[in-house]
């Protein structure tokens, strides 16, 4: 079924760390099997190494438009594991979608059955919805969902990477910075003293976007009510990409140290 009222954005380098096309983009006329249309949102410098004919070739037969931005110009912004990075991409790609809903992806990730995670997406679309790779469960981090897929409504996709662009002008360096320096009192985890992974730092700021009380004794309850997961082993054959080691099959990710921290449910949240 094709979602007329949808639209992707791809967001991240063209290319790959061996300099190869990003595995996400040779999957773009799947994705227009789902969708209305595809934005893929990079960086000029990927551009320069990317080889044109495919670009061009991709963009010529399908309802796809691609953005660049100049990597450089967010030097001195807080960009602790590349957040700002990926906000800035994201949130290039989401000023340009016209549609009403909106899901956010990666061009180095694919995904080779979107249709049950846009039933989802459609069936609570005020909630940021994800899928379970490196969601954490509460007892490990607060507000810590998977933040290589982001679907909902449109305009609260792009508030949030709007408020996480806002966060990362405020502040500098790549040290992680702590929930109460954006506002947040008593956050937990068990890793960094307080200090928010790039996937709280995102979840955090869909809340605020969202106007929620954030009070860090109801985390597990607020994350029911304004987030929602789809397993991996419901989205087909997929790729999904953590400090250059790739997972393809969804049980051997399940017993890796990733996988060993990630919940399949929000039940088990």
């Amino acid at each position: 079924m094709k979602h007329e009222d949808v639209t992707i954005v791809l967001q991240g380098p063209l290319v790959n760390y061996w300099g190869a096309m990003s595995e996400g983009l040779a999957y773009v006329y799947d994705y227009l099997e789902h969708v209305n249309k595809i934005i893929i949102s990079s960086w000029s410098d990927s551009l320069e190494r990317f080889e044109p004919s495919k670009l061009e070739q991709a963009i010529k037969h399908g309802n796809i438009s691609l953005l660049t931005d100049d990597i450089d110009k967010y030097d001195g912004y807080y960009n602790n594991s590349n957040i700002c990075y990926q906000a800035v991409s994201s949130l290039n790609g989401m000023r340009e979608v016209k549609t009403k809903y909106a899901i956010k992806m990666r061009c180095d990730e694919y995904y080779t059955d979107m249709s049950k995670f846009i039933d989802l997406m459609k069936s609570s679309p005020e909630k940021l919805t994800t899928h379970n790779f490196l969601f954490n469960p509460d007892s490990i981090e607060q507000f810590h969902p998977s933040d290589h897929m982001a679907g909902g409504y449109t305009e609260n996709i792009l508030g949030m990477y709007e408020k996480a662009f806002e966060w990362c002008k405020k502040f500098t360096g790549t040290d992680p910075i702590t929930a109460d320096q954006i506002g947040v009192q008593n956050y937990r985890n068990v890793y960094k003293d307080g200090k928010v992974s790039p996937e709280s730092f995102l979840c955090l700021a869909f809340l605020t976007h969202m106007g929620v009380d954030i009070n860090c004794d109801d985390s597990v309850e607020i994350m029911k009510k304004h987030v929602q997961l789809i397993p991996l082993s419901e989205m087909g054959e997929f790729l999904c990409n953590i400090k250059g080691i790739g997972h393809k099959d969804y049980e051997i990710f399940l017993e890796s140290i990733h996988g060993k921290s990630s919940i399949g449910s929000m039940e088990e949240l």
